[in-house]
């Protein structure tokens, strides 16, 4: 089996693809999860991975028997990228081109699980009258409704200060306006940030454990790694609350994460979901070092709807943007291993 996995930020050049410069940090965590990911492919046996140099993106494609896309979802580039792998009908191992674009509009993934009973903090769309966070509480969450890696979010605690971003985004740089509607504005909400993979493929869902995510506290949320498993209340809480979003989605394949933000309730009344990202996210480079089975292989297998083998270990790791990852034996025996959304029916 041919598997070509392509991560935009870094392999754009060696296609001669167009590429905006991306921040160093989404560069760091693109090569990290490429690295991460094409090790263990290359460990599957009977898989060949190709790469992704000396040929156009479509020959690089269509010369794959299976695609796995890894890009920024910020101005539709994971969606376009996916569209034209469609068009070449190469089997994706990632998510369409249809969810993809769904995912990539924050507003969109917020009101849709919002509407199946799904907790997502209460936001909207900017506009130009925004001088106040009208009906939603302070302090407020800004980010672009398209964005990536924690690029251009900003945490605003008063009115004078949101009155001074949406001023500076009004006027813009001279050579390109902002557009308000395309920045989001929404309700912060306090607890322990998290993520969850997910799984999805013929034969159901699963969520991998949870992670936690170390993000800055300077009001920016960047990412600084993370580390697994967490507790076993908090982690259930995480996967149910994960596996509860993803049946509230349009349909979807492949490898996904969610952020999530577990509250201050023990019963989980105050978690919500943050973000849909309709591809491979950072956490994997830990995962897969926590993980006794291999990872692509279980990407392979639900893909074809067949059980995978998802067993993990008892041991904690922690791990950085860069793929740096510290692994320790000392973790509780009551951990929270991967479960399949039948796990949590009622």
């Amino acid at each position: 089996m041919k598997v070509l996995i392509y991560e935009h930020v870094t392999d754009a050049a060696r296609l001669g693809e167009s590429s905006v410069e991306y921040p160093e940090s989404v560069r760091i965590e693109g090569a990290a999860m490429r690295s991460a990911v094409v090790a263990d492919f290359q460990a599957v046996p009977g898989v060949e991975t190709l790469e992704p140099a000396g040929r156009g993106f479509e020959e690089c494609m269509a010369a794959a028997e299976a695609v796995l896309l890894i890009a920024p979802e910020s101005d539709g580039v994971l969606a376009a990228l996916t569209r034209r792998v469609e068009r070449i009908q190469t089997p994706l191992l990632s998510p369409s081109s249809e969810f993809c674009a769904w995912a990539g509009d924050k507003s969109a993934a917020a009101e849709r699980p919002a509407s199946w009973g799904v907790p997502v903090p209460r936001g909207r769309r900017l506009t130009a009258e925004d001088r106040s966070s009208g009906d939603l509480a302070w302090p407020v969450v800004l980010k672009p409704n398209d964005g990536c890696g924690s690029q251009g979010v900003l945490r605003i605690a008063t009115r004078a200060a949101l009155d001074g971003v949406v001023r500076r985004l009004r006027l813009g740089p001279a050579s390109a306006p902002t557009s308000l509607g395309s920045y989001r504005l929404e309700e912060f909400v306090p607890g322990e940030a998290v993520s969850v993979a997910l799984l999805n493929g013929p034969g159901g869902i699963f969520a991998l454990p949870a992670c936690r995510q170390k993000l800055s506290d300077d009001g920016s949320f960047a990412y600084l790694g993370g580390s697994a498993p967490l507790p076993a209340p908090h982690a259930g809480r995480a996967q149910a609350l994960a596996l509860k979003a993803a049946a509230a989605m349009p349909q979807w394949r492949g490898y996904i994460g969610l952020d999530l933000v577990l509250g201050p309730a023990d019963d989980g009344s105050a978690d919500y979901l943050i973000e849909v990202n309709p591809r491979l996210t950072t956490s994997y480079v830990g995962l897969r070092r926590l993980a006794q089975s291999n990872l692509a292989q279980a990407m392979i297998d639900v893909a074809a709807g067949r059980m995978p083998n998802l067993e993990f270990r008892r041991g904690s790791v922690e791990f950085t943007p860069a793929g740096a990852v510290t692994y320790c034996d000392d973790a509780p025996a009551a951990m929270c291993a991967a479960r399949p959304a039948e796990a949590f029916a009622t």
